[in-house]
């Protein structure tokens, strides 16, 4: 379109597959792409109880089938054996975001005293990666999240992102 006209600009608008129906549904699909979030998140846990689960294992409580927790459900997954978190977006290198929501639910996990199993499912390589190399101090990660994980006794403000995971007793699956 570079250098076009009235008449040029008007034959593109009119030749493409760019009109107001993909507008339209564009416009809709970003309104609830948290849906989709939650739809995915829904999935993936619905799919992978049934792997998961084992002889004489049962649920708590129902799982958390939306992305984020409520009051009354602290863990993604609570069974009589294991508390989990599922972390299924899929990183692309900037992820500040991603990162403290990772980290605070690595941290929501290993101050889980009950002596259940503590596992974190994500997706690829690098929020495995992050937390078992990030020199980042866990602090300044959670600076955002709730009261209870940021005044947590189980944190240092000099202990790093790795440090932290290795020392957490919470097993990260890919």
């Amino acid at each position: 379109m570079a250098g076009a006209d009235q008449v040029m600009a008007t034959h593109v608008a009119h030749n493409t597959d760019f009109d107001y129906t993909v507008i339209d549904s564009a416009l809709i699909v970003r309104e609830r792409v948290g849906v989709l979030d939650s739809l995915i998140h829904a999935a993936v846990i619905t799919q992978t109880l049934p792997l998961l689960l084992e002889e004489g294992e049962q649920l708590l409580k129902r799982p958390s089938l939306a992305a984020g927790n409520d009051p009354q459900r602290i863990f993604d997954l609570e069974t009589n054996l294991r508390v989990a978190e599922f972390k299924v977006a899929q990183w692309k290198g900037a992820d500040s975001l991603r990162q403290r929501g990772l980290v605070a639910d690595l941290v929501g996990l290993a101050m889980d005293s009950t002596g259940r199993r503590r596992q974190l499912f994500v997706v690829g390589d690098l929020p495995k990666h992050f937390l078992q190399t990030s020199k980042r101090p866990v602090v300044n990660l959670l600076s955002k999240s709730a009261l209870r994980l940021r005044t947590s006794e189980i944190i240092s403000p000099e202990t790093t992102v790795a440090k932290f995971t290795h020392d957490s007793d919470v097993e990260i699956i890919d």
